[in-house]
This record gives C-alpha cells, sequence and structure tokens, in this order.
C-alpha cells in the first residue's frame, strides 16, 4: 500500500513538473508571437507610409 502512494505521489509530482515546463514554454511562445507581430506590423505601416506617403496613427 505505501508503495502505491509512493508510485501515486511520484506520478503527481512528474505531472506538476510536466504542467509548469509546459505552461512556461507556451508562455515564452506567446511573447515571441506577440513581439514577432509587432515587429512586423510595424515594418508593414513603415512600408505603407513610405511607399504610399499616407500618414497612418
Amino acid at each position: 500500500n505505501l508503495y502505491c502512494f509512493k508510485i501515486t505521489r511520484i506520478s503527481h509530482l512528474i505531472y506538476r513538473v510536466k504542467l509548469k515546463i509546459i505552461s512556461e514554454i507556451l508562455s515564452e511562445l506567446k511573447n515571441f508571437i506577440k513581439m514577432y507581430l509587432t515587429i512586423y506590423y510595424n515594418k508593414i505601416i513603415f512600408f505603407i507610409k513610405n511607399k504610399f506617403n499616407i500618414d497612418i496613427h
């Protein structure tokens, strides 16, 4: 019975660690996508302003 308890506890710990790692990876991915889209958006706005001489805010 104690053996089963230890196995369950270890599996729960592994599960929590995996969740934490996945959560951190997703958070970093979200930050990267946000940054990439901001840069991409700024480049497009800059291109449109220069190419068509339009004032975009």
